[in-house]
This record gives structure tokens, sequence and C-alpha cells, in this order.
């Protein structure tokens, strides 16, 4: 069975079976949540680097008495 029909049949079984629906949307409910998540952790990731940046700058001055 190619991808294309197995798609199709996907969504009729999507319309045709109310519990099989229910299942997928919450599925898809969680897969949103995640890439929410990931996005948020990788921007937080990045500031963190920031943060470490200006923390050793900062350490380094102070290291060398100024």
């Amino acid at each position: 069975m190619t991808s294309e029909k197995i798609g199709k049949l996907f969504d009729q079984f999507r319309k045709k079976y109310p519990d099989f629906e229910d299942l997928v949307s919450e599925r898809d409910k969680i897969v949103r949540i995640m890439e929410v998540y990931s996005i948020t952790q990788n921007a937080l990731k990045t500031e963190l680097k920031k943060w470490d940046r200006k923390i050793e700058k900062k350490f380094e001055s102070l290291r060398n008495g100024n």
C-alpha cells in the first residue's frame, strides 16, 4: 500500500470512527506541547550561553584585578 493510500485511509478512519479521531487529536496536542517545549528549551539554552559568556568575562576581569 502506498503512503498516499495509507494517508487517505487514515483520514477516512478519522472521519468514520470518533474514538480514533479522539486518539489522534489528543496525540496531536501532545506533539504541539513538545514542539513548544523544545523551542522554549532551545531559547533558554541560547540565553544561558550568553550569560555564561558574560560571567566568564566578568570573572576574568575580577581575577585580573579590574
